[in-house]
């Protein structure tokens, strides 16, 4: 699995190998995000279907997932 491999992967320089550990827990964070959304239940306003973000506690973890996943998306960014 290329994940894997990017961990064993090794620089000298360790600032680059911090980015190739944080790009990982983005990808695992990204996959949590997407698992926790697929069971938020879906309303249908005028044929539009929507999550229904106000569902209780499958909404709850989706939300929480996603503030997870915005914090390690900005350390991605900043190189951390």
């Amino acid at each position: 699995m290329e994940i894997l491999s990017i961990l064993r992967h090794t620089h000298r320089d360790g600032r680059k190998e911090m980015n190739r550990i944080t790009l990982l827990k983005a990808i695992t964070t990204a996959e949590r995000f997407l698992a926790t959304a697929k069971v938020v239940p879906r309303v249908t306003i005028n044929s539009i279907t929507l999550l229904d973000l106000d569902a209780g506690k499958e909404s709850a973890a989706c939300r929480r997932a996603s503030m997870d996943l915005t914090r390690i998306l900005a350390d991605l960014r900043q190189n951390r």
